[in-house]
């Protein structure tokens, strides 16, 4: 028979000939990998990333800066340092190592969001309300909310200025991110050493 959970998922359900139901652990674990994956492929597709699906531990090969270790080696790392900075030119996998550790967060059953930054940027500012500094909206609930946020592409190597609302927007998500120990995962063109001038001492002592 079948269970189907408060969301409306359905599990397989067991009952034995005294007429006791049961549902395995292990068969909800598997539900909630397979619902997580899903809401990341489609997060992806919403940030016109979608290339990215396939990102996994197992497609990617290891990087330089690595050395000897795997991709799969920089998972602990956030235990102890909750935010990575990726950064390089066009091309040197930052978005798809960015992916596959976000696609393991995902199968382990932790709630991962990713967003393109500018495009995530643009939102905030069509919804905010400047009557109100305080005013947290829901993008930035999300922000708050996943226990694996990625930013991709902040901003690239020829961008020399940020404005006032983006660096205050930034701000208020990495030092979130930051101050809770959650990890976090920024890709970008931008060297760690201009990072200062761009968006200020506040983001950047953070990262670097």
């Amino acid at each position: 028979s079948i269970f189907k959970t408060i969301d409306g998922s359905h599990v397989p359900c067991y009952t034995d000939a005294d007429g006791i139901s049961t549902v395995f652990e292990s068969d909800l674990k598997k539900l909630s990998e397979d619902t997580n994956i899903a809401k990341f492929d489609t997060q992806l597709r919403e940030s016109g990333i979608e290339e990215y699906s396939r990102s996994s531990f197992e497609s990617i090969n290891t990087y330089k800066f690595l050395r000897n270790k795997a991709p799969r080696d920089l998972i602990p790392v956030f235990d102890n340092r909750p935010l990575a900075y990726l950064y390089g030119g066009a091309g040197t996998g930052k978005t798809t190592l960015a992916c596959a550790i976000g696609r393991d967060f995902a199968r382990r059953g932790y709630p991962v969001v990713i967003r393109r930054w500018s495009n995530w940027l643009q939102e905030f500012r069509e919804v905010w309300d400047d009557k109100s500094d305080m005013q947290i909206t829901e993008h930035m609930k999300r922000a708050q909310n996943a226990h694996l946020l990625i930013l991709d592409e902040i901003g690239n190597d020829k961008k020399k200025t940020a404005t006032e609302f983006e660096i205050e927007q930034l701000s208020r998500i990495v030092s979130d991110r930051y101050g809770n120990g959650k990890p976090m995962i920024m890709t970008s063109n931008i060297d760690p050493a201009k990072l200062e001038n761009i968006y200020g001492t506040q983001i950047s002592s953070r990262i670097t």
